[in-house]
């Protein structure tokens, strides 16, 4: 959104950016939480089934179970529209960040908002009911039994998303290159945890293989059972998935953001008003004349761009002198280079000064400046050979008496000044929503985390009670809650270091940061722990005789 705004781009790109970030977070947390507790609804909608109810009443049913959180949600949001139409934001940390998004001007888009996140509630909630009583799928057994088909769809699509994000952005420019990465990022975000079912499934049938010898009661309950839900575990791991990349992606952006601002700023304090540029200057004779009065400490230097052609998106820059001082002004060799010089050996001040005015290959030419025609841009510099400031007003008023209307000179860290607030504020908009993404999909990975060890304690506490073993607790837990969840935090991790190498650039690059990827494996092992240890415990608190009055 930060970027539509800057831009200047239209209304429309905007709400797309809003749907992209709160939108994808808030419907992967929505079906997620649709579904938790799948297994016993299922079981209730093929007895209320059963006993004559059809798809469209069972339907209405599940809409008036679920009509207290929609109630709720559908408030909240009648509450934010109305702050947004009405309440004018004056906090100033926040305003720079909700005043480019000020859409009060077009009260029927947020007026929609809910309404819209209505209907994709209600269908949502609907679709499971009308998929569990598919003909095809009424035949299918309850527990050890595999009910579920493998998600492989999904699985292919997140490699080929892989793939295509590693082959076609590094051949597009522009916004396109950053467009077709983010696509390929959401699509392997949201399916990349049919890779985990995937790979969960093939270990439970690897573990519970009587080849490998692994009799033991907790690897074949916990390896059948890995088998028979392949699609639970998907919707288990989407949140978790999609939090690791979604963060990924945050701390990605704000670091490049954050290298550019200050970029920008150390830009600023090398340059400081020491190189005034004058840009669409030719080297006539009236403008010869103004530089040869200047004194020994200001020295001029011609820059001659050449503009990209075609199947050249990058322009190059010739910089020509008539004497070695006017050359060592900027720290530059004295003498013709047949090839590109390394800005990167030269001082602060000048890598900025040849960044600010396009970058690209840059030669040193010794002779008349500017003799080429056509295309180039020719641009004056005026070097301090000091470092000392210098007087844009002084430097103007004197060319005015040899150039008609003097020089338009200006500081060459201009461009880096106003280009690193822009910035700045990007980097806050992407911590701002990103952050809200992540809330809610924390909110959806919890519920959903709860609602499934419930469920498996319901499922094995007769077993438990039987055997009376913690110990094959422990052990099925591992097996079952504990590895899902750091197969799809060391995947996730994996696939955070393996996207941004196609997208990198020189002038642009995504570092990924050793310090969150570990952050990011401890947490999905401590979330695996906890919630194999809730499932242990679950278990052996749940009644069994409970449960099959149930």
């Amino acid at each position: 959104m930060g970027l539509a705004f800057l831009n200047r781009l239209g209304i429309g790109y905007v709400l797309a950016c809003v749907w992209g970030t709160l939108g994808l977070a808030g419907l992967v947390a929505l079906i997620t939480a649709a579904g938790m507790g799948g297994d016993i609804a299922r079981r209730r909608v093929r007895r209320l089934a059963a006993l004559g109810a059809s798809r469209p009443q069972l339907v209405v049913m599940r809409w008036i179970e679920c009509a207290g959180p929609i109630a709720i949600g559908l408030a909240a949001g009648a509450l934010v529209t109305t702050v947004l139409l009405t309440v004018p934001l004056t906090l100033p940390w926040l305003r720079e960040i909700t005043a480019p998004a000020d859409l009060r001007g077009r009260p029927g888009l947020l007026l929609a908002t809910p309404l819209v996140t209505m209907v994709i509630t209600f269908a949502v909630l609907a679709i499971p009911v009308w998929r569990t009583l598919n003909p095809r799928r009424a035949t299918r057994g309850r527990f050890f039994v595999p009910q579920d088909t493998l998600p492989t769809t999904r699985a292919w699509i997140c490699m080929a998303a892989v793939i295509v994000c590693l082959w076609v952005p590094p051949m597009l420019t522009g916004p396109q290159r950053q467009q077709a990465y983010i696509l390929c990022v959401i699509i392997v975000a949201c399916t990349l945890s049919a890779v985990v079912a995937v790979l969960v499934n093939a270990l439970g049938r690897a573990i519970s293989s009587p080849r490998l010898g692994w009799n033991a009661p907790a690897a074949l309950t916990a390896g059948r059972l890995m088998q028979a839900r392949p699609r639970r575990t998907a919707r288990m791991l989407t949140a978790i998935c999609l939090a690791i990349l979604t963060l990924g992606q945050v701390q990605l952006s704000v670091g490049l953001l954050g290298s550019q601002f200050q970029a920008g700023d150390a830009a600023q304090r090398a340059v400081d008003n020491s190189v005034l540029v004058a840009s669409d200057v030719l080297p006539t004779r009236q403008v010869r004349a103004f530089l040869a009065t200047l004194p020994p400490t200001e020295r001029p230097v011609w820059v001659e761009t050449q503009l990209p052609q075609r199947g050249r998106a990058i322009p190059s820059q010739s910089v020509s002198a008539t004497e070695c001082s006017e050359l060592g002004a900027l720290g530059l060799p004295c003498a013709a280079t047949g090839g590109p010089i390394d800005l990167r050996t030269l001082p602060l001040r000048t890598q900025a000064t040849f960044a600010a005015l396009g970058g690209g290959a840059t030669r040193v030419r010794v002779g008349d400046p500017c003799p080429a025609q056509g295309r180039n841009q020719c641009q004056l510099l005026i070097v301090s050979t000091t470092g000392s400031p210098l007087s844009v007003r002084d430097l103007t008023r004197e060319s005015t008496a040899y150039v008609a209307g003097g020089l338009r000179l200006e500081s060459v860290a201009a461009p880096a000044i106003s280009g690193s607030e822009p910035n700045r504020i990007r980097a806050r908009w992407i911590v701002l929503y990103g952050t809200i993404a992540i809330a809610l999909l924390t909110l959806a990975m919890a519920a959903m985390l709860t609602s499934e060890t419930v469920s498996d304690a319901r499922r094995l506490s007769v077993l438990a009670a039987v055997r009376g073993n913690r110990r094959w607790l422990w052990q099925h837990a591992a097996l079952s809650v504990f590895l899902p969840i750091a197969a799809a935090g060391f995947l996730a991790t994996l696939i955070y270091f393996l996207l941004p190498t196609a997208i990198s650039t020189a002038d642009a690059r995504l570092e990924p940061s050793d310090a969150y990827a570990t952050s990011a494996i401890v947490a999905a092992l401590v979330i695996g722990a906890v919630a194999a240890a809730v499932s242990v415990r679950a278990t052996r608190t749940t009644d069994p005789l409970a449960v099959r009055r149930g």
